[in-house]
């Protein structure tokens, strides 16, 4: 075991890195295998307390888009009719919580100690997934002091809402609640892709990787590495209902302007050099990946 200060890491790793988004519930499984080997070797080796959220990716989706699960009962909605609201629901957490399991068993084979808590039960929101109003956190903080190996899971997830009846709440929201009250080490976004780039890499091969970006304390600008403005062009898939990068990018700006270690990485990189770079403790020495930093 390593001697080193135990840290506590929340990790946000997105569906479509864990899943082939465009191939209904199928995942990725060496994608997965890259979690295990990750969060194993920082929970067992370096003894670091983790908790870990995943994305829906390829599950999910399909059956919230198709219900619209995410607008509840609001005019949104259009024809979603109660019965409807209520099957796309169910339809909808059967999916989540399929990959759930897959991603959990993994991580019991391997001999990890995990506890699901998913949001549908404990999580509330109002007029949307973005405006959380109740949670499970202390629940995880009460975990986490008394039995630090146990490692908590979360998930996006259907979740009740005051005004809509029902919304989704994205694995992206979940980290920002839990960096403001648990005031993590880090917080780690793997990605299906390398980091944030100044336009979509997957249509623009000239897409430039930016290694660090300053964030505002107080509003939304942010700059790159080289201190200029940069315009972000973010698309968002029309099967993910919780925004894509956009959200992904929109969540790490707040978790960074907490003065909490934060890091988007991801896609081709290696699980060897993933571990790596989340190990690195000084931002000057983080050379993949994209790094957020208050200016």
């Amino acid at each position: 075991m390593q001697e080193n200060k135990q840290q506590l890491i929340i990790f946000k790793f997105g569906g479509a890195y864990i899943s082939k988004k465009e191939k209904l519930e199928t995942i990725w499984k060496e994608n997965i295998d890259n979690l295990v080997y990750i969060i194993k070797t920082l929970s067992v080796d370096y003894n670091h307390k983790i908790i870990l959220i995943i994305g829906a990716g390829s599950f999910g989706h399909h059956s919230a888009n198709q219900y619209k699960v995410k607008y509840g009962h609001s005019s949104e909605a259009g024809n979603n009719n109660h019965e409807l609201l209520c099957e796309g629901i169910l339809k909808t957490r059967e999916s989540v919580t399929t990959l759930l399991e897959i991603v959990k068993k993994e991580l019991v084979i391997n001999g990890l100690n995990v506890q699901t808590m998913s949001p549908f039960s404990s999580w509330r929101t109002n007029n949307g997934g973005d405006n959380v109003v109740q949670d499970n956190i202390d629940n995880i903080s009460f975990s986490l002091n008394h039995f630090p190996k146990i490692i908590p899971i979360l998930h996006g997830d259907v979740c009740l809402d005051n005004t809509l009846g029902c919304t989704i709440i994205s694995g992206d929201t979940i980290i920002r609640e839990l960096s403001y009250k648990l005031k993590p080490n880090k917080c780690i976004y793997v990605s299906d892709v390398n980091g944030v780039y100044d336009s979509n890499p997957k249509e623009n091969e000239n897409a430039q990787l930016l290694g660090h970006i300053k964030v505002s304390e107080n509003d939304d600008n942010y700059n790159n590495n080289n201190n200029n403005n940069i315009k972000l062009t973010l698309d968002s898939n029309s099967k993910d209902v919780t925004g894509g990068m956009k959200a992904k990018l929109d969540s790490a700006i707040r978790v960074a302007r907490n003065k909490t270690h934060t890091l988007i990485i991801g896609g081709s990189y290696s699980k060897n050099e993933i571990l790596e770079t989340i190990l690195i403790d000084d931002p000057i020495n983080i050379k993949k990946g994209t790094f957020l930093s208050i200016q």
